[in-house]
């Protein structure tokens, strides 16, 4: 009796984002989430290094690392899938990069700099969210993406300091409600 197999096959789809200036957060999520379930995550976070470029063959010469071609070619589909999801000034910080990890890095340092005055702008901006004419979902969505902002550059806020934020920033018609909630949190 002959044994038969089932090959499933899938179609993977590079993430539909372009990194630029305003959404870091949201391109580092998906890539991320994409390049774990490709198992390619290793070649951007350092942690599948280049294995040397040479070896010694039986007669003592120089030869080509057949790991190193094969690392080689995967790095190098992984620049590729990177560039895909680039504008043209992130493309310019990953211009020169060498491999998927330093490209990667390249880009952290760009988009997601932790400096000082980068991180008092992203806390300004969260503290100076108010409702106005939005409906709570899009308040809230507005909220959310500034904390992620901030999480981006190691800056985690816990929920007691968001929800004081949300309070802050209802209107007048609110009143009962952040007097309610202002009492559960004392």
């Amino acid at each position: 009796m002959a044994s038969s197999s089932t090959i499933t096959q899938t179609t993977v789809y590079l993430p539909n984002i372009v990194l630029d200036e305003t959404n870091y957060p949201s391109w580092l999520f998906r890539l991320e989430a994409f390049l774990n379930g490709q198992n390619l995550y290793d070649f951007v976070d350092g942690s599948t290094p280049c294995p040397p470029q040479f070896v010694q063959s039986a007669n003592g010469v120089n030869v080509i690392s057949p790991e190193y071609e094969a690392w080689k070619t995967q790095d190098q589909s992984v620049v590729n899938m990177l560039g895909q999801t680039l504008s043209p000034i992130a493309t310019n910080c990953a211009v020169g990069s060498r491999s998927a990890y330093e490209m990667w890095k390249n880009l952290k340092l760009k988009f997601a700099a932790s400096n000082r005055q980068n991180i008092v702008q992203l806390k300004t901006n969260l503290q100076n969210v108010k409702k106005g004419t939005d409906n709570i979902e899009t308040y809230l969505d507005r909220i959310k993406a500034a904390r992620d902002a901030l999480a981006t550059v190691g800056v985690f806020l816990d929920d007691e300091d968001i929800v004081v934020t949300v309070l802050r920033g209802l209107p007048s018609e609110f009143a009962a409600i952040k007097t309610v909630c202002q009492l559960l949190l004392t």
